[in-house]
């Protein structure tokens, strides 16, 4: 049951293959919606687990050069790899800019805001396939 200040009480209930609400007071069917299967959890299970983290796709090139890829690619390709977001990247292309391209781990570590961590995520997913 949950009250909802200025709205009077409202109340769901699950039954069968339908919803029935009660809004202040009065009987309020709700849409129809078809019974769980075995195969879709329920909403209360799916809340209860917590979401798979989908594995993005890296582009080959990532894979095969990291760090050439991190020298050429545009900030929006940059922008999608792990723990890179869009002012990040932006850093990146100007790091890279004025320095040149990376060739060590090192140099892409000196980027402000890159940090250690970033790096070994960046490192890890140049390794997965």
């Amino acid at each position: 049951m949950r009250r909802v200040v200025g709205a009077g009480l409202l109340v769901i209930l699950l039954g069968g293959d339908h919803i029935v609400r009660w809004v202040d007071d009065q009987r309020v069917p709700a849409a129809r919606v078809a019974q769980p299967s075995a195969q879709q959890p329920s909403t209360a299970e799916s809340q209860r687990r917590p979401a798979a983290r989908p594995s993005l796709p890296y582009p080959a090139a990532y894979h095969d050069d990291p760090l050439h890829f991190l020298s050429t690619a545009p900030a929006e390709s940059l922008a999608l790899l792990p723990g890179i977001g869009p002012v990040l990247a932006g850093r990146i292309v100007g790091e890279r800019a004025a320095r040149g391209p990376f060739t060590s781990w090192t140099e892409v570590d000196r980027v402000s805001g890159v940090g250690p961590v970033t790096v070994r995520r960046l490192e890890a997913a140049s390794r997965r396939r």
